[in-house]
């Protein structure tokens, strides 16, 4: 696959199947990652890989937890399902933390986080980009995931083999773009 092909026709997973991803390919994900582009080189992120269900079943009780206090009616509604978990129950979970003592980290973990699921496309493995990860890991217990202190919990990766792939024709949009020539 090309990469203008891997890129338009890359779409997020919500469904994975109990397939276990190689080590040799994470490592080839968070490679990519670390090969992102940053401002001044500073790099200002940290990856954390999980693989352990029973640590993936705590983050999902942590955003269970979470949602059902948060006074929000959609999150709410969504953790009483049966069937919760905003990670998909994928084979990895990458969580990637931005260091807050570094301008511009946010964007920086962006380009990491592209990287990666990109790279995870060109190995035939699916991904989704989640923001719910900051729901169960915060400040209180990030130690407890190896997490540096200087870091924030920022987003996660969740990577595997879907279970249904989306062949769904993405609508590039050209009245989005204009040119000034």
């Amino acid at each position: 696959m090309d990469m203008y092909e891997l890129i338009t026709c890359r779409h997020s997973a919500r469904k994975y199947k109990k397939e276990v991803v190689s080590a040799e390919d994470i490592e080839k994900i968070i490679d990519a990652g670390l090969a992102a582009p940053s401002g001044g080189n500073t790099q200002p992120w940290h990856f954390t890989v999980i693989e352990n269900e029973q640590v993936k079943a705590e983050l999902v009780d942590g955003c269970k937890n979470a949602f059902l206090n948060s006074g929000i009616d959609w999150r709410i509604n969504w953790a009483k399902l049966e069937t919760f978990n905003p990670f998909y129950d994928p084979s990895v979970i990458i969580v990637i933390s931005n260091n807050n003592m570094v301008d511009k980290s946010n964007e920086d973990c962006c380009f990491a986080i592209q990287n990666m699921v990109l790279m995870a496309e060109a190995l035939g493995l699916s991904s989704c980009i989640i923001r719910d990860i900051c729901w169960a890991i915060n400040k209180e217990n990030q130690n407890k995931y190896g997490i540096p202190k200087d870091f924030d919990c920022f987003m996660c990766v969740s990577v595997g083999y879907a279970a249904v792939k989306n062949t769904r024709k993405k609508n590039l949009d050209c009245f989005k773009v204009n040119h000034i020539n």
